[in-house]
């Protein structure tokens, strides 16, 4: 069985697609497109679209009996156009936002004196920016693309995305297109608005567009970052509630502290208004100038405030503190007891509330997915039995494999997965009818639709080199073969990668040392790569001998070591050759590119490999968790643009003295989209907000200081403490899963379908074999983690009213 999910090679695609060339039932009403579209549908297309609400999770709607033939054809066009172009729309709109000219660039200088650029339109040419004094600014080194491409971009991919929405529209009934559910109104009314606002800019230049705003609304409106979010909006009220307490426990803490700051000012020991000796550690000034008092940052209540929301992230530590505690050893009573509450109690307290309802909210949508799939598996099965009523013999209720058929027929059309082929259908549907009645109840049903998910991929055995020599050649091949399929072969030249990595090693050290340390000599060093790619071509000469391309070629790991090692083969034969002169350097940069190999012997390790499986696993299953923490980052980042684009400068006078400059951080700044990113980044990794970063926005910006706390505080708390503990919660979630499901073991019914023995399993002509590529373990998981529930829900489905045969 295949463990990784394969890239089907075009003639394993092209056998598939074949998979009703000739079907088993002649009746007319068995083709996949209905003929009138004002008729209702007939019972067969009805289980077709019952399956599709079911797939998504989808419950299906009350008046779907309703559903028009016409409506029929929208779905099925639909199904057809909305994937994966949608998503190549949407990326192509966010990869705009990342491209396109900043606003403040387009107006000339980022100041309201841009008149003159806005009337002549020379903003729809901007590829570049400055600022205002033509001096230093730290820009993400990119090509902009001006508006003059960006537009036309812009309107296609919103054109398309309405032609999407239109055929959605098309699929709904009547009474719902005047007053549609909330994700189709979005969906319509969000290019819709991005278009006009990008048409706008035909007519003026606006202060700011809003654009970009909807294109990162209709990521966010993928079903699996919306689910995510939605999680996210749950897990807010008792964030909240939990922050209410905490914001009143620091604002209670500084003004308690700045109190009895207050109080020592009227002191008139020395000691306890500077720290003793600073007068020694700075010199050319006085006392005052040079040393830092204790009140330090709880001047006002304002001040207090700030210096006590940074302490309590982790941000300013111990810098927050030291003027208190080097004046009066006593105030470090009070920071120890105020730091255990902030910093370890209620970061932790976040952690736990986030996880819990992170669980909560899984466990219940999951539920909600599954029982949803297994009514509408009912539904369909319901309406499978009223088409095939009066073909089935005796009291036998159930569905015949002559209705399967035609069911599938249709389901292909949907494009929902990939093409099953109709012998498979025939094994599939016989493995599941144990008691030879010629029908399969609803829990068969349910177990058929399940597996039918997966793709069943046949190709030869031999390879053409074997299928085409005799003799003596014939039998080293297929011994050859053999080291192959045990993995001999693979052990062999992982101990030769793992030398050349060592060599790679030796060659960089000798570099490094800049000729104090000579090894071998440049050209020796080249023909020790040489050998090395002239091993790997050869390995890769066996398995191609060996083994037949298209079965090679199906997974990635053998697509991308096939292309490292011909690509490393070519530049070693130029080099080779006298007359061309190649670097050496070339040999390492593909050698280094060929040793990632070594993550896969890392994963064949039996000590490490639960944890590579649970590295990629969580990479895969946290997409949609990325998505999420991407998309929140990006509305911020777009905002940050608007609001602080271009005042982030080399000549900016207000910043001179600011610790922005002191301490280079000028790059962190939101002169463009891309640059924003890093300065969120830099907030994610420290674990509370930069402070450098907020007082310098707090300076040049047009609102001040408190605007710019708000701004970097809303980030930090929307998305440190909700969306990425949220990342956290997945992580331990999916660790635990996947410690589960070590102990999950095949199904029966696969290990029989696939290759257990007896008339069950899949049959194919002799020298060829079928490999069963699942589609998903994800749903295996959730099952496993919520077994006892999904089991008392499946015995509540599958419970068969009396009167459906009436």
């Amino acid at each position: 069985m295949s463990e990784l999910t394969p890239i089907l090679p075009r003639t394993a695609r092209s056998y598939q697609s074949n998979a009703f060339a000739t079907s088993t039932n002649n009746n007319d009403d068995t083709s996949s497109s209905p003929s009138s579209s004002s008729e209702k549908l007939d019972p067969l297309h009805l289980a077709s679209l019952h399956f599709y609400y079911a797939f998504h999770g989808i419950p299906s709607p009350p008046n779907t009996r309703e559903t028009t033939n016409g409506q029929w054809e929208a779905h099925l066009k639909f199904s057809k156009s909305e994937n994966p172009e949608r998503f190549i729309c949407i990326f192509v709109l966010i990869l705009v936002t990342f491209l396109e000219t900043p606003l403040w660039c387009a107006t000339g200088d980022g100041t309201s004196e841009s008149a003159a650029a806005t009337t002549t339109f020379s903003f729809l040419t901007t590829d570049h920016c400055d600022s205002p004094t033509e001096s230093q600014i730290y820009l993400s080194m990119q090509s902009y693309l001006p508006y003059m491409y960006t537009i036309p971009v812009e309107t296609l991919s919103n054109l398309y995305l309405l032609y999407l929405s239109y055929l959605e529209m098309l699929t709904l009934p009547q009474s719902l297109r005047r007053r549609p559910p909330p994700l189709p109104f979005l969906r319509l009314w969000l290019p819709l608005l991005s278009l006009l606002d990008t048409l706008a800019l035909l007519v003026f230049l606006p202060p700011f567009r809003l654009s970009p705003y909807f294109r990162l609304i209709l990521l966010a409106l993928t079903p699996s970052i919306l689910t995510n979010l939605k999680y996210c909006l749950l897990i807010m009220p008792p964030f909240m509630n939990i922050l209410t307490i905490f914001a009143s426990f620091y604002a209670f803490s500084a003004y308690l502290l700045m109190t009895f700051l207050h109080m020592d000012d009227d002191s008139e020991n020395f000691e306890q208004l500077y720290a003793p000796g600073c007068e020694y550690r700075n010199r050319g000034g006085s006392v005052e100038d040079e040393c830092d008092k204790n009140d330090k940052g709880f001047e006002t209540l304002a001040q207090s405030l700030y210096t006590m929301s940074v302490t309590s992230t982790n941000a300013d530590i111990p810098g927050g503190f030291l003027p208190t505690y080097a004046c009066q050893r006593l105030y470090g009573v009070f920071w120890i007891l105020y730091l255990f509450f902030c910093n370890f109690l209620f970061q932790h307290l976040v952690l736990a509330v986030v996880y819990n309802c992170y669980v909560v909210c899984l466990k219940e949508d999951k539920i909600n997915f599954f029982r949803n799939r297994a009514q509408g598996l009912k539904d369909c099965y319901s309406e499978l039995l009223e088409h095939d009523k009066g073909s089935t013999e005796g009291d036998e209720i159930g569905v015949s494999l002559d209705a399967v058929f035609d069911f599938m027929q249709i389901i292909n059309d949907f494009e929902i997965f990939n093409p099953i082929r109709a012998e498979h259908i025939k094994y599939m549907f016989h493995a599941l009818d144990e008691d030879d009645s010629g029908v399969i109840d609803l829990k068969e049903f349910y177990k058929f639709c399940e597996v039918v998910r997966n793709s069943y991929t046949v190709y030869k055995k031999d390879s053409w080199t074997i299928s085409r020599v005799g003799g003596g050649l014939k039998a080293a091949l297929l011994r050859m073969r053999g080291s192959v399929e045990d993995g001999s072969l693979k052990r062999i030249f992982n101990y030769i990668l793992m030398l050349n990595c060592c060599c790679l090693f030796m060659e960089s050290y000798q570099d490094l040392r800049k000729g104090e340390l000579i090894i071998l000599e440049q050209d020796t060093w080249g023909w020790v790569e040489f050998s090395f790619s002239m091993m790997y071509m050869f390995e890769l000469s066996i398995k191609l001998a060996t083994v037949p391309w298209t079965k090679f070629l199906a997974f990635r790991s053998n697509l991308f070591d096939a292309v490292v090692t011909l690509l490393l083969f070519a530049a070693s034969v130029v080099w080779a050759v006298p007359s061309v002169h190649v670097s050496s350097d070339l040999y390492r940069h593909f050698s280094i590119l060929r040793l990632l190999r070594l993550i896969e012997l890392v994963k064949d390790t039996d000590r490490f490999s639960f944890i590579s499986d649970c590295v990629i696993s969580m990479a895969e299953g946290s997409v949609p968790v990325v998505g999420s923490v991407f998309f929140a980052t990006a509305v911020f980042c777009v905002l940050g643009t608007q609001m602080y684009g271009g005042l982030i400068y080399a000549d900016n006078e207000d910043l001179e003295e600011s610790e922005m400059f002191k301490n280079d951080m000028d790059v962190l700044n939101f002169n463009d989209f891309s640059m924003g990113f890093m300065t969120f980044v830099s907030f994610l990794v420290s674990g509370g907000p930069v402070t450098e970063v907020i007082d310098a926005f707090g300076v040049v910006g047009r609102f001040g200081q408190p605007c710019s706390v708000i701004f970097f505080y809303a980030y930090f708390y929307v998305v440190c403490y909700v969306l990425f503990n949220v990342f956290v919660a997945f992580i331990i979630d999916a660790f635990l899963v996947n410690y589960e499901s070590q102990f999950i073991e095949e199904d029966s019914f696969s290990r029989r379908l696939m290759g257990g023995g007896g008339d069950d399993m899949i049959q194919v002509e002799e020298g060829h074999e079928v490999i069963q590529h699942k589609a998903s373990s994800s749903d295996v998981l959730y099952k496993k983690m919520f077994s006892e529930e999904l089991e008392a829900m499946l015995e509540e489905a599958t419970v068969i009213p009396s009167n459906w045969l009436d």
